[in-house]
C-alpha cells in the first residue's frame, strides 16, 4: 500500500473540518529503524483568541507563537508532564490548531508498549499524553512541518 503525506492545503481550513477530516488517518512515526503507526480515533478543534480553551486565548506569547505559523506546522506543548500533538490550522497569522486525542495502535506496538511501560494495548494511545509518549514525540517536534517528506 502507496501512503502519501496530506498537503499543507489540507490543514488551511477551519479547524473543526481538519479535526473531523483527520480521523481514520493515519499517524506515522519513524523511530530509529521502526516505523510506528496508529490511525487516528479521536481529535478536538481549537480557535483562535476567542476560544476560552485554545492556547491562543491570551494572545501571541513565545510559548504559544507556533499556533500563527503556516497551517501543518506541529505545534506541542506540556499540560501536566505531558507533551501533546497539535497541527496548526487555516492560514498564518490566524492562530488555530487540532490536537491528536487518541490513536488505534497499527505497528510498532511492541515499542509503543515499551515506549508507554504498558501492555495493554486498549490504554496505549487513548488519551494525548498517552500516545506522545507512546510515539516518543517530544517538545523537538514543535515547529515541524507535518506535509514535509523529511520529517520523521
Amino acid at each position: 500500500m502507496k501512503l502519501k503525506l496530506l498537503p499543507q492545503s489540507f490543514y488551511n481550513r477551519e479547524p473543526d473540518v481538519v479535526a473531523q477530516d483527520l480521523l481514520g488517518k493515519l499517524l506515522i512515526r519513524k523511530l530509529d529503524k521502526e516505523t510506528l503507526i496508529g490511525r487516528i480515533v479521536e481529535t478536538e478543534a481549537y480557535f483562535g483568541p476567542e476560544d476560552p480553551a485554545s492556547r491562543a486565548r491570551r494572545g501571541k506569547l513565545p510559548h504559544n507563537s507556533m499556533m500563527w505559523g503556516p497551517p501543518g506546522t506541529l505545534f506541542i506543548y506540556m499540560v501536566h508532564n505531558n507533551w501533546l500533538l497539535n497541527v496548526v490550522t487555516k492560514e498564518e497569522g490566524e492562530p488555530s490548531a487540532v490536537l491528536i486525542r487518541a490513536l488505534e495502535p497499527l505497528q510498532g506496538i511492541e515499542t509503543m508498549k515499551r515506549l508507554r511501560g504498558k501492555e495493554d494495548i486498549k490504554n496505549l494511545t487513548n488519551g494525548p499524553g498517552k500516545l506522545t509518549k507512546a510515539l516518543a514525540i517530544t517538545k523537538e517536534f514543535n515547529g515541524l512541518k507535518v506535509f514535509d517528506e523529511k520529517v520523521q
